[in-house]
C-alpha cells in the first residue's frame, strides 16, 4: 500500500535544496531593494534639509516632500520586513509555500492553531468529490487531504474563549507577505491565475461591477450607514469601483491596494490609493490613514485570504476608524469546498465573525429586516456553515435546508472601544532609523 507520509517527505527533501536557491536569490534581490529605500528615504530627507534652510522656500514644495519621505518610510519599513522574513524562510524545516509534514513537524502539526494551548477539532472532507484523505499513520495529522496535487490540512477551534472559535480554517499555503505579489499580476493580470469567475477586465464586466458597487452603497444607506461627507477606507478594493461609487454620492474614499497596477488606475480616475499593507500605513501615520480619521471601513472578499488577521490588520481597522465608525464586511459563506477551502485560509460562519471581532472593540449592527447578506441567497448545505440569522426566516421557508447555499454574507459592525495597537510597532520606523537615512 503507497505512503503517503512517505511521499510528503520525498517531496520535500527533493524541493528544500531549490527552495534555498531561490531564496537565495530573492534576499539578494530584497536586500538590494532595501539599499534602493534607504538611498530614496535619505535623498528626500536631504532635500527637506537643503530646502528647510531656505527661509523663502515653497511650503507647498515642503509639504510634497514630506509626504513622498513618510511613503518612503512605509516602502523602507515593508522592505526589510519583507528582507528578514524571507531570510527566516532559508532551511526552515516548516514552510508554509509547499505545506509539507516532515517528522519534525509533528508537534507543530499537533497544534496548528495560532493561539497557544489551542484545542482544535479536526474536520472530515472524505464525503466532498475530488478531496482525497492521506492516512499518514501520524495522530498528530488528522484531517490532512490532498487535491489537485496540494496538500493541505483544515481544523476548527473548540475553546469557548477563544477569538476563532468555530472558524473553520486551513493550513496556509501561503503567508501576508505572499499577499503583495499573489493580487498583483497572478490576481489580476492578462492570465489571472488565481482569480475566480470573470476577470476585471472588459466592457461588461466594469458595467457589472460598478452595479454591485452601487447596490453596496445603497445598502449601507438603508441601514443608516451615510456616505455623504464621510470618509470611507475601502481595504483590497482593487481598480476602486466601490470608492468610485462612494465618491460619485458625494464621500470622501481611500482605496488601500496591493496591486500597483491598480492603483495607477484608480489615480486616473481621481480616486485617492495607498499602495501598500493598511498595518504600515496606519503604523506609520500616513495622511490619508491617520488614527480615527474614518468613518467607514469596508473590507470586502478580503479577510478570507488573511492568514493571521488578529496580528495587525483588525488592530489596523480598529486604529483608523473614528469610535462609532462603521467596518463593512463581506466574506464567502457555504460555498463549495472544492473551490474555497483550499485558496481561503478562513472561512467564517456569521456566529464565529461576531465572536472573532467582538475582541477587538467591534458590535454587531443589526440591519432591516431581510437585508443581512447581499449576494445571491443560497442556504448552506455543509456542517461548516450553517448559522441562520432570524431576518433570513422568509428565504428560509422559501429554500429549506441542504437546497441552496448562501454565497454571499455581507455584516456591518460598529467600533465601541480602541484595542491594543502595540502588534502595529514592528510596522512602524522608528526617530533612529529615520536619523540614519540621513546617513546613508
Amino acid at each position: 500500500m503507497p505512503n503517503p507520509y512517505k511521499d510528503l517527505k520525498d517531496h520535500y527533501l527533493k524541493q528544500k535544496q531549490v527552495l534555498n536557491e531561490l531564496r537565495a536569490r530573492q534576499i539578494t534581490i530584497a536586500e538590494k531593494a532595501v539599499v534602493k529605500a534607504e538611498a530614496k528615504a535619505a535623498g528626500l530627507q536631504t532635500k527637506i534639509d537643503v530646502l528647510s534652510r531656505n527661509e523663502s522656500h515653497d511650503p507647498e514644495e515642503m509639504r510634497k516632500l514630506e509626504k513622498e519621505l513618510k511613503q518612503a518610510a512605509v516602502e523602507l519599513s515593508e522592505a526589510r520586513i519583507n528582507l528578514d522574513e524571507i531570510r527566516s524562510l532559508v532551511n526552515s524545516e516548516y514552510t508554509k509555500d509547499l505545506g509539507q509534514l516532515m517528522e519534525s513537524t509533528r508537534q507543530q502539526m499537533a497544534h496548528p492553531a495560532p493561539l497557544a494551548n489551542e484545542k482544535v477539532e479536526f474536520m472530515d472532507l472524505s464525503n466532498y468529490d475530488n478531496f482525497e484523505k492521506l492516512d499518514t499513520e501520524n495522530h498528530h495529522c488528522m484531517g490532512y487531504y490532498r487535491i489537485n496535487g496540494r496538500h493541505f490540512s483544515l481544523w476548527k477551534s473548540n475553546e469557548e474563549d477563544s477569538m476563532f472559535k468555530d472558524t473553520t480554517r486551513s493550513h496556509p499555503l501561503y503567508d501576508d507577505r505572499a499577499l503583495q505579489t499573489m493580487y498583483g499580476e497572478q490576481y489580476f493580470g492578462d492570465k489571472a491565475t488565481l482569480q475566480v469567475g470573470i476577470p476585471d477586465r472588459g466592457p461588461q464586466e466594469v458595467e457589472r461591477r460598478k452595479k454591485i458597487s452601487s447596490l453596496q452603497v445603497s445598502e449601507w444607506k438603508d441601514s443608516g450607514i451615510e456616505v455623504e461627507g464621510k470618509k470611507i477606507v475601502e481595504i483590497g478594493g482593487g481598480s476602486g469601483y466601490l470608492s468610485e461609487e462612494v465618491k460619485n454620492q458625494g464621500g470622501h474614499p481611500i482605496n488601500v491596494e496591493l496591486c500597483k497596477e491598480r492603483c495607477e488606475s484608480c489615480e486616473q480616475r481621481g480616486i485617492p490609493t495607498y499602495n501598500g499593507f493598511l498595518q504600515s500605513g496606519v503604523a506609520n501615520e500616513d495622511e490619508s490613514l491617520l488614527f480615527k480619521s474614518a468613518d467607514i471601513v469596508a473590507c470586502y472578499d478580503l479577510l478570507e485570504h488573511i492568514v493571521n488577521p488578529h496580528q495587525g490588520f483588525i488592530q489596523a481597522v480598529n486604529a483608523v476608524l473614528k469610535t462609532g465608525g462603521h467596518l463593512c464586511i463581506r466574506i464567502p459563506e457555504g460555498n463549495e469546498p472544492e473551490l474555497h477551502l483550499v485558496d481561503h485560509v478562513n472561512h467564517f460562519s456569521f456566529s464565529s465573525l461576531k465572536n472573532f471581532l467582538s475582541h477587538f472593540g467591534f458590535e454587531y449592527v443589526e440591519r432591516p429586516e431581510g437585508k443581512r447578506y447581499s449576494g445571491t441567497f443560497h442556504e448552506p448545505q455543509s456542517e461548516f456553515h450553517t448559522d441562520i440569522h432570524p431576518n433570513d426566516v422568509t428565504e428560509k421557508a422559501k429554500h429549506p435546508l441542504n437546497t441552496r447555499r448562501i454565497e454571499n454574507m455581507t455584516v456591518y459592525f460598529r467600533k465601541t472601544r480602541d484595542c491594543d495597537y502595540s502588534i502595529l510597532d514592528k510596522y512602524k520606523i522608528s526617530q533612529s532609523e529615520k536619523i540614519s537615512m540621513k546617513n546613508v
